[in-house]
């Protein structure tokens, strides 16, 4: 029985050994594709972007078939093009200490066919469908971009990220100042606001739906000037991004104006106030003054009305007092 037991645990012992020497060269491998792919986060953590880009291609030449080391390559290829496409190439070092250089042309494409890698190869990644998606959008393929994301929304009907992102896409394409046909603008939007509703029916809480309804609500209608009911659609949506970031410079800013294109006048310049005074305090001076200036164009250019045809806190309903802080009207 004890010869048995020795028997069986040199089996086991020369199996282990067998499978490390088999096995060794793979083991490592991965090993190395882990700790690279740590390394590469830890330098994304903390703003090198170059270096992490030089980390993840040495991943990606050793491991070709990892999806997340090349979706991660894609989405740091596409923001270099975009942040270094002035100066029309990125110089960096490699691995090996060597520099490398790359025009911005060639990274768009290797971003592009990285990319098209990971949906071809992972269907189901939703990820890699939202950042290709995101990609063909700054490209101005709006179509292309639309396909990506309907695609992944035939499985993902309740996802506020993917809901949110058709909303911005739809209102991208519309801003888009190569689309000047007023109608389709118009049918943009309205795909816009569908998503945008969708995103806030599985999420209340989400801060850019409210923003965007709100701009769209406000500023991107028929005629001179909104309807006196679209500009109040859009003072509650900026009400309610509001409650969700109360320090939202850019929210108290258009809230502003929406209260000056309902007449408003001195709650909305109180908003226009709040929104330098939120840069101000973030220690952002020079956009603070670029935003004082702007306020200042804009109080040169209305028109003062006599008072008593503009729109005090006893006009307000209730909601709206209460978003911006005024006191109820006092019964006489």
């Amino acid at each position: 029985m004890k010869l048995l037991k020795n028997l069986l645990m040199l089996v086991i012992v020369i199996g282990g050994i067998a499978a490390v020497i088999i096995f060794h060269e793979p083991i490592s491998e991965f090993s190395d594709g882990i700790l690279q792919g740590q390394e590469g986060e830890k330098a994304l953590a903390r703003g090198d972007w170059n270096g992490a880009m030089a980390i993840f291609e040495d991943n990606w030449q050793k491991n070709s078939g990892n999806m997340k080391t090349a979706l991660k390559l894609a989405k740091i290829y596409h923001r270099q093009s975009q942040y270094y496409a002035n100066e029309g190439f990125v110089e960096y070092a490699g691995r090996d200490s060597r520099r490398k250089r790359k025009n911005v042309q060639l990274l768009e494409a290797e971003a592009e066919k990285l990319f098209k890698t990971v949906v071809e190869k992972d269907p189901g990644n939703l990820e890699g469908r939202m950042a290709y998606a995101r990609f063909l959008q700054d490209h101005g393929r709006f179509g292309a971009a639309a396909d990506q994301l309907q695609e992944a929304f035939k499985n993902h009907k309740t996802e506020p990220k993917l809901l949110t992102a058709l909303g911005n896409l739809y209102k991208a394409a519309a801003e888009n100042p190569l689309e000047t046909r007023s109608a389709i603008q118009g049918w943009l939007y309205d795909w816009a606001i569908y998503y945008y509703r969708l995103a806030l029916k599985t999420d209340p809480a989400l801060f850019q739906p409210r923003f965007n309804l709100g701009v769209i609500y406000h500023l991107h209608t028929s005629g001179t000037k909104p309807p006196q009911e679209r500009i109040i659609k859009a003072v509650r949506e900026y009400c309610n991004a509001l409650m969700i970031s109360p320090k939202s410079y850019e929210t108290h800013y258009n809230l502003g104006l929406a209260l000056v294109d309902m007449n408003a006048i001195e709650a909305g310049f109180r908003q226009l106030s709040n929104s330098v005074n939120i840069l101000a305090d973030q220690s952002r001076v020079l956009e603070a003054q670029h935003l004082a200036q702007q306020i200042q164009t804009v109080r040169n250019s209305i028109f003062y009305e006599d008072r008593q045809y503009q729109v005090t806190a006893d006009d307000m309903e209730p909601w709206l007092r209460e978003c911006l802080g005024l006191k109820a009207p006092s019964k006489s």
